[in-house]
């Protein structure tokens, strides 16, 4: 379970929404060819990607890891997950004439290996 706003938006739109997240302090990280791109400058959003991370180093780090971080699993009920936002823009499929949702995501927490729960911090739902 988590947080979710679903939406339908343009790039252009989802750049302010980047940019909010900049202002309060996260690193965008964009899945590129299996590899991680990190950014702190809108530069790294393209258009021919909809999918990004907002992580935010105040929530702790990356599996306890700094970045780059480059595990395959990014977002899940883990560690990494319990520290990024979830985030993007809609794809438009002008041969499928299809428009895809997209949304802002965080979970709620998670179990670690001892079965302990650690809940999502503060500071994230509040960037959220």
């Amino acid at each position: 379970m988590g947080k979710q706003i679903n939406y339908w938006l343009k790039y252009e739109e989802f750049l302010q929404i980047a940019q909010t997240a900049l202002d309060f302090g996260c690193v965008i990280i964009k899945p590129d060819s299996g590899k991680r791109k990190y950014g702190q400058t809108l530069d790294i959003i393209t258009e021919d990607k909809c999918r990004y991370y907002f992580y935010l180093p105040e929530a702790g780090t990356l599996m306890s890891q700094q970045i780059p971080f480059q595990s395959e699993q990014m977002i899940g009920y883990n560690a990494a997950g319990n520290t990024v936002i979830e985030a993007g823009f809609s794809f438009i499929y002008d041969n499928k004439k299809e428009i895809t949702r997209s949304r802002l995501f965080v979970i709620s927490g998670y179990y670690n290996e001892t079965g302990e729960y650690i809940a999502r911090p503060k500071c994230l739902t509040q960037t959220y």
